[in-house]
């Protein structure tokens, strides 16, 4: 079962539009009692009575202002109740940023990752773990979050986040929220953790950020099909947005891909920006262009649907392709074989050798081979030229060392012998 970033409905609160008026004389003596004399009480009593005054603005500021110097800033619950009080407050901006110092611990991502696998262990989860932490304080306590890939009780389609507390000299667990794995294919089953996992504020909310990678058994490995997913989980609500980039491993572990078009109509969230922007911005991950994203897909395709071709198989599945694939741009420059209804051209590319075949009847172009590209060519089995037998019989020319063999397809039936 495949997976998608939840988008999550938001509830619109219609604002009816205000009016400017002139002031009367009265609300401009009491505008200048209040002022002269100002308190919390003189200034709701004021934005009671004269709610749509020019001096409103000017009021509500002083009164946000003369609240928020009450509040013990040295406590991130006190900003919290404030926040929720008076959600409009002028003040709200430097309450967010009060709440994200003081949330701010010493504890290194190195050292919490340390103490987070220490203190799992000695609580019964020993099998392999793999985890990305980041320490926060909360309500002056200290905390250490922990995303783990591994642990017991979690399956290949769920990870993992431990909310660690510390208690003494040590640590305890005080909270575990488990998601399931976001993916794409349902051929890469093996996940695990990348890059440090950190704190993040989108709209005014905090959110913890990180990222894993989901591979097939052989791991990362250049010319493999891998996803990478960014995500933002809020801990308190356990809400999780996720976006996934898709594609090749590449040396240096990057990714040549793309992200699906999550943006593509409806309601967009912040979170939703975020996550798209944030891949943007990742060197890890490298766009792919238009062209060579067609070819793999056309690659992809042929490979799914004719997984016997270079052994057993007695017939093929062609896969017509787009003028703007790069197979077809590539088919173009490259020398051909040509026959009375078609013409086929033999070359590598994006790690595959394939053959491009052309009917100059219906001007239509097709996927007629594709196999993965030999590593060694004096060992393994070199696909070397083509040529029309007939009409419409393709033949294939091997060499495999000393040893040379062929393999016909026919282009009109789809016929393979050997």
């Amino acid at each position: 079962m495949k997976r998608f970033l939840t988008i999550i409905a938001a509830a619109l609160t219609l604002i009816p539009a205000t009016t400017s008026h002139a002031q009367t004389k009265a609300e401009t003596r009491l505008y200048e009692k209040t002022t002269a004399k100002p308190s919390i009480k003189a200034y709701e009593k004021f934005l009671k009575k004269y709610p749509q005054s020019i001096y409103a603005d000017r009021i509500s500021f002083s009164r946000d202002s003369l609240i928020f110097s009450t509040i013990d800033k040295d406590s991130d619950l006190a900003l919290e109740q404030y926040i929720e009080k008076y959600p409009s407050s002028a003040m709200r901006s430097a309450a967010d940023s009060l709440i994200s110092k003081l949330r701010i611990s010493s504890i290194s991502a190195e050292y919490a990752t340390e103490l987070s696998i220490k203190t799992l262990k000695e609580n019964g989860i020993t099998s392999d773990i793999t985890a990305e932490s980041a320490s926060f304080r909360y309500h002056g306590d200290e905390y250490i979050a922990s995303i783990v890939f591994g642990a017991e009780e979690s399956g290949a389609d769920t990870y993992s986040i431990f909310i660690l507390k510390q208690s003494g000299e040590g640590w305890t667990v005080a909270g575990r929220i488990v998601k399931e794995r976001n993916f794409l294919s349902d051929g890469l089953t093996v996940v695990s953790a990348v890059d440090d996992a950190v704190w993040t504020d989108v709209n005014g909310k905090r959110y913890l950020e990180f990222s894993y990678v989901n591979t097939g058994e052989s791991g990362f490995r250049s010319g493999k099909e891998v996803e990478y997913v960014t995500n933002l989980i809020d801990l308190e609500s356990g809400n999780l947005y996720s976006a996934i980039f898709y594609g090749k491993a590449l040396t240096g572990m990057k990714i040549e891909g793309r992200t699906p078009d999550i943006l593509a109509g409806g309601l967009i969230l912040p979170e939703q920006t975020y996550l798209v922007d944030a891949m943007k911005n990742n060197e890890r991950l490298v766009p792919i262009a238009e062209a060579d994203a067609l070819t793999d897909e056309a690659i992809g395709w042929w490979r799914s649907k004719n997984p016997r071709a270079e052994t057993t198989a007695k017939t093929l599945s062609f896969g017509q392709i787009e003028s703007n694939c790069g197979i077809v741009s590539r088919f173009k420059k490259e020398s051909k074989e040509n026959s009375q209804s078609y013409s086929a051209a033999l070359f590598d590319i994006r790690g595959y050798t394939v053959i491009c075949s052309l009917n100059k009847k219906t001007g239509k172009y097709s996927l007629v081979w594709a196999e993965p590209m030999a590593v060694d060519k004096n060992r393994d089995k070199l696909l070397n030229s083509i040529y029309f037998e007939n009409d419409s019989t393709l033949c294939l020319y091997y060499y495999q060392g000393r040893k040379t063999f062929k393999i016909k397809v026919n282009l009109t039936s789809k016929a393979v012998s050997r």
